[in-house]
């Protein structure tokens, strides 16, 4: 047995006070008298209260005495564990989104850490606990923790994060920290709503849920009209019980008029906004009538970006090819400038502001240009960065290699080729079309995120420019060649991996939040992935050029970072459910259970009930003059 607060145990300083109640009594004043005879009973009770008498055996005393004991022991909260209880106890704690709902005082997330916190007081002394935090990737916070102390200590000023929950990564690195796996106890802390992986150890479950109601902005959408825009923004209502509220909109720096919504519960209602001011971002704002109804403020906020183009500026390098001028030309986002090699060789030695530069039937030289490269129909004996033109030869039937940026909604079939190079890639090159074991097309990205592409036929020998093929195929190529300045929705999930590629003539690529905070995702090169937990508007800038200290060009994008979550937004309680079953049964690998208080008993109310009822005795004794 071991008591979790050994320090009031000082309280049994109240059994020396009782004693000493006995031994000094009260002190009479000396009389002389005659005769003692008729005085017997006034000298029982002058002995009786003498001070520093011998103590004499007395039915109150020991009564008092072991009332003053059993008190002391409960205030020290005595806890007794059973044998065989686990030395080990390795507890995973959900910080998803979901865990910020206030349906619990004063939330979800701080009841779980206090429950944690009341769990590691009741540790079997020489037990341990090792807490596992857990989104959509764990952390260790407290490891083989003995105490209650530092437990209460490492979850202090933790906060759950805007994204959901991956059970599966925590599991095994629980399972890897655990001594002996077969005998830890493993305590699950959640609100439900997680997947327990097939082969997961038997888990202890804790439920930390309340009513669960809440109102969700769960979509905002963007159209462009010929006057303005407009945004379709989608409210559900998650509550028990029907609720109201109004949107509130904002377009670029404009104040849109809120609209009401009047919803049942688990219905959804589609608001729109028409004549919004075009190409800014918009923000819509839940506000509901009766803030219980809402118990995640998270979802409460929605942001879209319209789609934008941003214009780029190509170098078209031939002798004439009106098929590429045509093709290229359709691009509405590029603007081609044409030249003759002659005048390229000159321009080579000057700024170069072009982003992309297509070379038709031209030798490549020692060095590329700066961006983004297409070489069309190169001379023989080029070796372009390590892809080597050999000798003409007469293609054979075109086959599409899987995987292809290049190829989608291009049709190779009935494709005729009377003369192309051959092609023997190097390191780094892949492959997008093969003519028998030859390539005809592939493609490079270089290391600091620069791309080239290499087409080795001859459009002059060839019905490829004469089929609708030929333009779709050359829109794949420029798109790969001149990436985006964001390869990822422009709406993104917190806690999602943002891949970025880098502009052809990027020199610095820099992420910057709506609190002004600046992320330096390049150099070096290629772009490192951005993650973000806070919801809200991102500019995305692009750099080049830059001269005394300032860049002489750079590109923009704004994007969007959302919280909605469906399994976040429905506080609703749930039970974890186990991988492999659709109902959220058992699937006989992972034993979830309900943690019930098993491990130890805490004796403190024991021990007050023992206390009372000597007390009741105590006193009914003093009544019969004990």
């Amino acid at each position: 047995m071991s008591f979790s607060h050994p320090q009031l145990l000082l309280l049994a300083l109240t059994l020396p006070a009782i004693l000493a109640l006995y031994i000094l009594r009260r002190r009479r004043r000396e009389r002389l008298v005659s005769s003692t005879m008729l005085w017997r009973q006034a000298t029982a009770e002058l002995n009786a209260n003498r001070p520093w008498q011998r103590l004499r055996r007395h039915l109150l005393l020991w009564l008092q005495l072991l009332a003053a004991a059993l008190l002391t022991l409960a205030a020290a909260g005595p806890v007794w564990y059973h044998s065989g209880a686990p030395e080990e106890t390795i507890v995973l704690l959900d910080a998803s989104a979901s865990m910020q709902g206030t349906d619990v005082s004063p939330d979800r997330f701080t009841a779980a850490c206090r429950a944690i916190v009341a769990e590691a007081a009741s540790l079997k002394p020489g037990a341990t606990m090792t807490v596992i935090v857990f989104g959509q990737r764990p952390r260790v916070v407290v490891q083989e923790a003995t105490d209650a102390a530092s437990v209460r200590q490492a979850l202090a000023g933790l906060r759950p994060e805007a994204g959901g929950a991956d059970l599966g990564p925590a599991l095994s690195l629980a399972t890897a920290l655990a001594r002996e796996a077969e005998t830890a106890r493993f305590l699950l802390v959640s609100d439900g709503g997680v997947t327990i992986p097939a082969g997961a150890p038997p888990l202890e479950y804790l439920a930390v849920a309340g009513e669960g109601n809440n109102i969700a902005l769960t979509g905002l959408t963007l159209r462009q009209l010929p006057q303005g825009q407009a945004a379709l923004v989608t409210v559900q209502n998650f509550a028990k019980q029907p609720v109201s509220g109004q949107v509130l909109l904002r377009a670029a720096a404009v104040e849109a008029d809120g609209q009401t919504f009047a919803l049942e519960p688990g219905a959804t209602a589609h608001l729109l906004w028409e004549g919004l001011p075009s190409g800014g971002p918009v923000t819509a704002e839940l506000k509901p009538d009766d803030p219980a109804s809402n118990s995640l403020a998270l979802d409460d906020s929605f942001w879209a970006v319209p789609q934008t183009e941003r214009q780029v500026q190509a170098l078209l390098v031939t002798e004439g090819n009106m098929f590429l001028e045509r093709a290229l030309s359709l691009l509405t986002n590029l603007s081609v400038y044409r030249v003759t090699p002659a005048a390229y060789q000159q321009m080579l030695a000057t700024a170069y502001p072009y982003e992309l530069t297509v070379l038709d039937g031209v030798a490549a030289g020692t060095e590329l240009p700066p961006g983004a490269v297409l070489l069309i129909n190169p001379p023989e004996g080029l070796n372009f960065y390590g892809a080597v033109c050999g000798p003409a030869y007469r293609p054979a039937e075109l086959q599409a290699v899987p995987g292809s940026p290049f190829l989608a909604y291009v049709d190779l079939a009935e494709i005729q080729l009377a003369r192309a190079r051959s092609l023997t890639l190097g390191q780094g090159w892949q492959a997008d079309i093969m003519s028998g074991s030859s390539p005809l097309l592939a493609h490079r990205e270089e290391g600091g995120g620069r791309r080239l592409a290499l087409l080795a036929a001859d459009l002059f020998a060839s019905d490829l420019p004469l089929r609708p093929s030929f333009p779709i195929l050359m829109q794949n190529i420029v798109s790969w060649l001149l990436p985006p300045l964001l390869e990822a929705p422009r709406e993104a999930l917190t806690g999602q991996e943002i891949k970025l590629a880098a502009l052809p003539l990027a020199e610095e690529i820099v992420v910057s939040g709506a609190d002004g905070r600046q992320v330096l995702l390049a150099p070096p090169f290629p772009p490192a992935p951005f993650i973000t937990d806070t919801p809200g508007l991102y500019r995305l800038t692009q750099s080049w050029g830059r001269q005394d200290g300032e860049p002489e060009a750079r590109a923009t994008a704004l994007f969007a970072v959302n919280a909605y979550r469906a399994t976040e937004a429905d506080l609703s309680p749930r039970e974890p459910v186990r991988a492999g079953s659709e109902d959220g049964g058992s699937n006989g690998e992972a034993v979830l259970t309900r943690s019930e208080p098993v491990r130890s008993h805490h004796l403190g109310g024991f021990f007050c009930l023992l206390a009372l009822l000597l007390i009741l005795v105590e006193w009914r004794a003093a009544c019969r003059g004990y």
